[in-house]
């Protein structure tokens, strides 16, 4: 903790350095407009509460000036009203300079260390990172002035929030969470950190100053409550304080690169470092043995672990041979940015209508050390570590097409995410017909005229599982040759035929592998197949169009419409509705 906040404090004080010098006048306007704009704001707080006393007590107090005693009332209280307004619109017009003074003073930064771009949006960080500067500057001011106000006037309440103050860092440091840096901690830890501190201190204050009134020495009241709400200003401000450090260092590598002249951005490191690698750092494959004693029960007298290369982010894949050949193991290490693929894969590996998926048996879903692992028994099956023999990726689809999904995760999914029949809309085309000549826009229109009945197929299609990361890096074959997937982190729910290779040697073999597919799951011969090739010609059109490949989705496109223009399909069409709206009336 000392040298992290060591190294702040130096780097802030570096920071500070190389902003006053390069821009001088635009930070003291800066920090100084910020300054009176928290002194407007307390102004504009505690004289509406002056108004108050004085219209409830119907006198003026006597401790007021003549000159203010022979004001009167009435018009004291119209004084202040108009002077609670003036200090309103000072702190709007003092906010508003304070930001165009970092606006100013960042372009300013920018331009001194004249540098190409580092990174996207990378002025508008410029001028954040100025204005947290010029709001931790102004903040402490604030604090120091007030502070020493107290010193003068109520010398016991800034005693208090002075120990309060290094009691709470002491107890953060001693009892925070020091697996993390102060940098690395979430905005809500960080969030609860500084409001848990700043209403522990305020409470403090409070319970002091009433010991204070009942068996001390205090100070006549108006102090005392002047003390009490300038105190609250005073912690509030302190806590500020350490929200303005935390903006800073969170983007302190890329500040660091914007702003100083001898330094480069770095590239960045992924968060693994605090999670997955750690399990694997020291003791390095030790974790294994853990792994299998404790939760699997497994007599370990000897393993061999190897890595297995797969392109996927986040993930570790490691093949597990146990006991000399006794047993295979796969074991698949979750980081901390790839959770949701664990439990989205576990929703599906539970599912009653899954277990046949193909996918290896699953033998443990565990966490070990706070990180989330699926172990699965790879025995008698082909290493993986071999180039063949890989799972053909149409032989895969042919399986799957046999797998229905149960009503049960039908309903869990449609409440979660949208399958393409509700996600793929007109609006995806917008950027297509821009980009496009006066003859495509003609291809275009027609899709348009067409749309809703593609619409109504795609609803009308039973739903299948696919699998958007398959690569064959992640395809085995069973003992029995059958292809298997060792990873369903994003699986999901389309209509029948979506995500089908669309390359046309493929995509007429679509009617052969549902003629085979009905033979396990007997809707699927109440479609005809050009349906299905809708179902993977439009998923394969909302994939190019995402990604700006348009001469290629002109071109599915044109195919859609060769298919939407037959009057075969369409008499299909109104079948296929017919059809669906018994089997929703049945069920």
């Amino acid at each position: 903790m000392q040298n992290t906040f060591s190294y702040i404090t130096k780097w802030l004080v570096s920071l500070g350095g190389e902003i006053t010098r390069v821009t001088p006048s635009a930070t003291i306007i800066s920090v100084v407009a910020s300054l009176v704009a928290q002194l407007s704001l307390l102004t504009t707080f505690l004289l509406p509460l002056k108004i108050l006393m004085l219209i409830s007590t119907q006198r003026l107090p006597d401790f007021l000036p003549s000159p203010i005693q022979g004001m009167g009332l009435e018009l004291l209280v119209l004084v202040l009203c108009v002077l609670t307004l003036f200090f309103y619109f000072l702190q709007i017009a003092a906010t508003k300079v304070a930001e165009k003074s970092s606006i100013k003073g960042a372009q300013e930064l920018l331009d001194s260390s004249n540098k190409v771009l580092l990174f996207d949006n990378q002025k508008e960080l410029a001028k954040n990172a100025y204005q947290q500067f010029s709001g931790l500057l102004s903040c402490l001011l604030f604090s120091v002035i007030s502070l020493t106000v107290l010193f003068w006037f109520y010398p016991e309440i800034a005693i208090v929030i002075l120990v309060c103050t290094v009691l709470l860092l002491n107890f953060h440091a001693f009892f925070g969470n020091s697996e993390y840096s102060f940098n690395k901690l979430s905005h809500l830890q960080i969030a609860f950190k500084i409001n848990s501190s700043v209403g522990a201190s305020f409470f403090i204050v409070f319970i002091f100053i009433v010991i204070d009134f009942l068996y001390l020495s205090p100070p006549n009241f108006l102090i005392a409550f002047v003390s009490f709400i300038l105190s609250r200003q005073i912690i509030a401000n302190l806590g500020s304080v350490v929200r303005h450090i935390y903006a800073l260092t969170k983007n302190h590598d890329k500040i660091t690169a914007l702003f100083f002249h001898h330094h480069v951005l770095e590239p960045g490191t992924s968060d693994t470092d605090s999670t997955l690698w750690k399990l694997i750092d020291e003791k390095q494959y030790q974790w294994v043995s853990i792994l299998f004693k404790e939760c699997l029960g497994f007599d370990v007298k000897e393993i061999s672990v190897s890595w297995l290369d797969t392109g996927i982010r986040n993930l570790a894949f490691f093949e597990v041979d146990l006991n000399k050949g006794e047993k295979n193991l796969l074991i698949k290490v979750f980081d901390k940015a790839a959770l949701p693929q664990a439990t989205h894969e576990e929703a599906l590996l539970q599912d009653i209508s899954s277990r046949q998926l193909i996918s290896p048996p699953l033998l443990l879903m565990d966490s070990i050390a706070g990180i989330r692992c699926h172990v699965y028994d790879l025995t008698d099956m082909p290493p993986l570590n071999q180039p063949e023999p890989w799972a053909r990726e149409v032989e895969t689809l042919e399986l799957l097409l046999r797998l229905t999904p149960s009503d049960a995760l039908r309903r869990q999914y449609s409440r979660s995410k949208k399958t393409l029949a509700d996600r793929f809309g007109i609006t995806h085309i917008k950027y297509l017909k821009l980009a496009s000549s006066r003859k495509e826009q003609l291809c275009i229109a027609q899709f348009i005229d067409e749309f809703d009945n593609l619409s109504a197929i795609l609803k009308s299609l039973p739903l299948w599982f696919i699998n958007p990361q398959f690569n064959q890096m992640l395809a085995i074959r069973s003992q029995e040759a059958a292809p298997m997937v060792i990873h369903w982190g994003k699986w999901e729910l389309e209509p029948v035929g979506a995500n089908w290779p669309v390359s046309h040697d493929k995509l007429e073999l679509i009617e052969d592998s549902i003629k085979q597919a009905s033979m396990h799951r007997p809707e699927l011969k109440s479609y005809p197949a050009d349906l299905y090739q809708l179902a993977a010609l439009t998923y394969a059109l909302e994939r190019e169009l995402l990604n700006f490949r348009f001469n290629k989705g002109l071109k599915l496109i044109d195919e859609i419409n060769n298919i939407m223009g037959n009057q075969k399909l369409l008499s299909q069409t109104l079948n296929a509705r017919h059809l669906t709206h018994k089997v929703v009336q049945d069920n």
